[in-house]
């Protein structure tokens, strides 16, 4: 096997430690639980690299079983199987890896696998299609020239040469520096004889990845030479006109604003050479260009839709004064005196920023727009867009939950989120779902162990209550109240952080690590389930409004123009509802003393609608642990004795009480 396709993906961090150890791994090895699985999984991966392939492969496959590195088992058990010469093996290894794989690097080095794997069947037909998945998935540079080399090699097994060629070329030459690019440029010196002029793709792949401007802009030049096309050729211009400046800069810019994706960029940067060269009037004449005119025609029926037709940006400029500055002196450049900003807590807040910055000069109306329902609006009135995302959460949890009877079987569904529970109570309550978990019945800080009790005392109490089924809404905000130092050390989770700082939730599949770590826990006595792992996030976010949030923004957006042009105090104020009146609210009294950051409105988990959502759901309750009976058939069904139940889960029944008036 050649080492692209052993280089797709590094070695988990707790699989590591070399095989010096071997002795003592085949001693733990032997012990149940995940820490025997993962030894046999670090004990296979050494055998792999001895060539001792027929135990690496039943070391592998026992290590398969383990809660969440099963694919990482998978993968190397397939590609053990695959060096013994075990083709179907493989397959039906890799298979099952990639259909667990919750990591993109792991994904595509089985699809890499599984297109080797199809290889050695001489199937090009299967190498090819998995080969194509591989690049797809493929993650760095490593895996798209090893993607490219796999589809030069099964288009060579076909016949097609020509083909071949261009493939291997494609890796040769498009990612200069990779294993794979090597191997690729034998495999072409072999079936070619001598080295083809790389193909305007290749080139093009080749440039982006450049470091030297000088030799981006002459890799650029020449793909332009061989015909480039469509929106890669308007991308080659933009490029050759960033790199090159002056009047051939300028030209380059005027062929990539042809093309509709690059033409912004294009006339961005047609400004600032206009401004290097010297002509600043000029620059900004450009700079106009960007702005459009809205007329009553464009906006007059754009209530019905979703989505924004002034796109959305997550840029924040309040990182640094001269961001700021920018941003005041370009409004002023473009003759602006009045903004409107719409969005959550962090648009307000650099609405705030920028309208301190500006000292009166530009007047600001800020109104409030995120699903996540949690700015401190007065009377408890909802940010638009929440009831249109919970509308739509509830009709599709509908049909989860459906499933879930029909299949018998568990379901754990995360909802979007960042701070506060409003959005996946909201979801939940409305459409029954068996249990809600929000971050406000925590503390400051929980840990997955404990959210994993509360979610397994809901199952073991539901099958006391004789049903296998049941949907666990989880709201994806409980993330941030878990130690960073714990979901470092989740296998496969990367924490990544958006321009506001905020660790970006969506990158953690928090639906998959509960559901591992509860699956584990039934497996581990002898118990298995099935439990189904979804998310609802960025599909709720861009649905057409319902009839109260298309009235809401229109109240919304005259209060907007009726602040700007009135005369109120204050250069700027955010627009609300408060009762049937409009409301102004300074900036200032959104903001948390202590923080300097806009205050988060979390779910009051002492209100009344609290109280009646937890009343409708199962999960343990005190009084669970009151009745002998309850209490020694929850731990029947949890195969313990009732003091050891009771030690266990006492704390999943003491959150948030749901008594009281």
């Amino acid at each position: 096997m050649g080492t692209s396709a052993r280089a797709a993906v590094q070695v988990p961090e707790s699989l590591r430690g070399g095989c010096p150890a071997a002795t003592a791994l085949r001693r733990l090895a032997t012990t149940p639980g995940p820490a025997g699985l993962r030894a046999a999984l670090r004990l296979g991966l050494c055998f792999l690299e001895g060539r001792r392939f027929g135990e690496a492969v039943a070391l592998r496959d026992r290590g398969s079983s383990h809660p969440t590195l099963a694919p990482y088992g998978l993968l190397w058990a397939g590609e053990a199987a695959l060096a013994a010469g075990d083709w179907e093996g493989a397959l039906r290894r890799l298979q099952r890896a990639v259909q667990l794989a919750l990591a993109a690097p792991a994904r595509a080095r089985g699809y890499l696998l599984l297109s080797e794997a199809s290889l050695r069947r001489r199937d090009a037909a299967a190498a090819e299609w998995y080969a194509h998945l591989a690049l797809r998935h493929a993650a760095d540079d490593e895996g798209r020239a090893a993607a490219w080399r796999l589809l030069g090699r099964a288009s060579e097994a076909a016949g097609r040469q020509q083909e071949a060629r261009w493939r291997y070329a494609m890796s040769w030459w498009g990612f200069p520096g990779t294993a794979a690019s090597r191997e690729a440029e034998t495999d072409l010196r072999k079936l070619a004889g001598r080295m083809p002029v790389p193909p305007a793709l290749a080139r093009a792949e080749r440039a982006r990845r450049l470091q030297d401007p000088r030799a981006q802009l002459e890799e650029w030049r020449a793909a332009l030479s061989q015909g480039l096309t469509g929106a890669l050729e308007a991308e080659a211009w933009l490029r050759v006109g960033v790199l090159a400046g002056s009047t051939e800069g300028l030209s380059a810019l005027h062929r990539a604003a042809a093309h509709p994706r690059y033409r912004a960029q294009a006339r961005y940067w047609t400004g600032v050479i206009l401004v290097r060269l010297g002509r600043d009037a000029d620059g900004v004449h450009v700079w106009r260009g960007l702005v459009r005119e809205l007329r009553i025609e464009d906006v007059s029926r754009i209530h019905f839709d979703g989505g924004s037709i002034l796109r959305t940006s997550r840029a924040n400029p309040t990182r640094n004064p001269e961001d700021l500055d920018r941003v005041v002196r370009n409004l002023q450049e473009l003759g602006i005196g009045y903004l409107v900003t719409i969005g959550g807590d962090d648009t307000a807040f650099a609405a705030g920023r920028v309208a301190e910055r500006a000292g009166g000069a530009v007047r600001f109306a800020h109104v409030p727009k995120t699903i996540d329902n949690d700015l401190p609006l007065p009377g408890g009135a909802p940010t638009f867009g929440f009831n249109t995302a919970r509308h739509l959460g509830f009709q599709l949890l509908q049909n989860i939950m459906e499933d879930s009877r029909s299949m018998n079987r568990w379901y754990f569904v995360a909802v979007m989120g960042r701070s506060a529970g409003h959005l996946a109570l909201g979801i939940g309550k409305a459409a029954g779902a068996t249990l809600v978990l929000i971050p406000e019945e925590f503390g400051p800080r929980v840990s997955l162990e404990a959210v994993c009790d509360v979610l397994e005392g809901a199952m073991l109490k539901r099958r006391v209550m004789g049903r296998q089924d049941g949907v666990a809404v989880i709201a994806e905000g409980i993330l941030e109240r878990v130690p960073e130092e714990e979901l470092a050390r989740l296998e496969g989770v990367r924490i990544v952080r958006d321009p506001y700082g905020h660790i970006r939730l969506a990158e953690l599949d928090l639906a998959y690590i509960l559901k591992s770590m509860v699956e584990a826990r039934f497996a581990r006595r002898g118990d298995p389930v099935t439990i189904v792992h979804k998310s609802l996030g960025y599909e709720l976010r861009c649905a057409p409004p319902v009839a109260s949030d298309s009235e809401y923004v229109r109240d919304l957006g005259f209060g907007a123009v009726e602040f700007l042009l009135g005369d109120h105090p204050g250069s700027g104020a955010l627009i609300c509802r408060d009762g049937d009146q409009l409301r102004f609210v300074d900036f200032r009294e959104l903001l948390d003393p202590e923080t300097g950051r806009p205050r988060t409105r979390l779910v009051d988990i002492h209100s009344t609608s609290y109280r009646v959502a937890r009343k409708y759901m199962i999960r343990l309750e005190p009084q669970d642990f009151e009745d002998p009976e309850q209490l020694r058939r929850l731990a029947e069904a949890a195969k313990t004795t009732p003091e050891e139940f009771r030690r266990r889960y006492r704390h999943a029944a003491e959150l948030p009480a749901t008594t009281g008036t």
